[in-house]
């Protein structure tokens, strides 16, 4: 009931960043790029975080998000669209296009540069 409240607790942990935490922390930030009241803040807060380990967490959730999108019955387009708004708001674009799964970066990329988003 409280997603928020875990993932900031998750995010304040000293390292090292054990797999338990590393899966928790991948599955919540799932429930943040889908509408919720608090995801600009909670999405922020874990991108800027002071732990260079959680970015790639951020990122593989993403992808993982956009990718399983037809499994879970939603709309690709609509979830590529959310993540690179958020993408935009997190100025994360430029190391979000340098990740990987290479399909994720390649579509995430596209709609960039359909939106005129890169140089």
């Amino acid at each position: 009931n409280c997603p928020d409240v875990l993932v900031l607790g998750l995010l304040q942990i000293n390292p090292p960043i054990t797999l338990l935490r590393q899966e928790l922390l991948g599955k919540l930030f799932k429930v943040f790029l889908a509408p919720h009241p608090n995801s600009g803040v909670i999405l922020a807060h874990a991108w800027h975080s002071q732990s260079i380990q959680i970015k790639p967490i951020l990122m593989l959730s993403m992808a993982d998000w956009y990718l399983k999108a037809g499994q879970e019955g939603d709309n690709e387009h609509s979830r590529l669209s959310r993540i690179l708004d958020v993408a935009q708001d997190l100025k994360a674009l430029s190391m979000m296009l340098n990740g990987q799964p290479f399909p994720f970066v390649i579509d995430l990329a596209i709609l960039a540069s359909r939106r005129e988003y890169l140089n």
